[in-house]
């Protein structure tokens, strides 16, 4: 926290952090020079040479003013650490809050985009089907148009194309791609057209004779001239089953033959 009681900010907080770093190592690298200053007097020092042991006092004073504030400094680290630990926390609280904010705003533009999303694909729905009716009532009036069959795999490339920017959906490529809905219907279009203004620019139609009710004409009747039958006549096959030995008829009567 800063003079006037306001908390610091965490570049702030940082930057202490570095200069307490670089102060630790100047006190550390002291404390070492002040131990290998010492350590080179020993010996004079044992020995009794009174500058040495002097010099030697002032090394240890010096490791020790070194040692403290190290440890001065390592306190004010933690705490300062401390301080930067809760300094980030507030500031996230800040930046998520003013996320949320935007993420309020954002909901407003997803539920406006949702709608209007809505109502484009009911739209497009009635547009399709508005193409097929259109189409199928030019048949009805027995005009030139495309059949239902090329309609409906026209109108399906068309979807898949338009919605192939999209792949993620997964739809299947199409078996034409069609640059826009004009280049399509366009062609149907003008084909109906087409068909229409040749008819009505055509020459006037010759008239046609009508024929009168057709006549069923009756068959004539063929004469069919017949040799005279003559019954006492002797067909094959007489002998054996119309005479017997008698001579008779086996049915009851005499059949003669000429010149008998």
């Amino acid at each position: 926290m800063g003079k006037n009681g306001k908390s610091k900010m965490s570049t702030e907080l940082r930057e202490e952090l570095v200069k307490i770093d670089e102060m630790i190592e100047q006190e550390t690298r002291a404390e070492t020079e002040a131990l290998e200053a010492a350590k080179s007097l020993a010996v004079d020092a044992v020995r009794g040479d009174p500058k040495a042991e002097i010099k030697i006092k002032g090394h240890e004073t010096a490791t020790h003013n070194a040692r403290v504030q190290v440890r001065r400094y390592r306190h004010a680290e933690t705490e300062i650490r401390r301080e930067l630990s809760e300094a980030i926390a507030r500031e996230d609280d800040v930046r998520n809050k003013e996320r949320a904010k935007r993420c309020l705003q954002a909901s407003d533009a997803v539920w406006k985009s949702g709608r209007e999303l809505g109502a484009h694909l009911l739209n497009v729905v009635k547009a399709i089907q508005a193409v097929r009716d259109d189409i199928d009532h030019v048949h009805r009036l027995g005009g030139v148009a495309p059949s239902g069959e090329v309609v409906d795999v026209g109108l399906k490339d068309l979807i898949r194309t338009t919605f192939a920017a999209l792949p993620w959906l997964q739809i299947p490529q199409p078996n034409r791609r069609w640059m826009s809905a004009d280049e399509l219907v366009g062609a149907w279009a003008a084909l109906i057209k087409g068909g229409a203004q040749r008819v009505i620019d055509a020459p006037p139609s010759k008239p046609k004779p009508i024929a009168p009710p057709a006549q069923i004409a009756k068959p004539e009747a063929t004469a069919v001239t017949r040799e005279p039958a003559d019954i006492g006549k002797p067909l094959p096959g007489d002998k054996a089953l119309l005479r017997d030995e008698t001579g008779y008829g086996k049915i009851g009567f005499e059949i003669r033959t000429p010149g008998r």
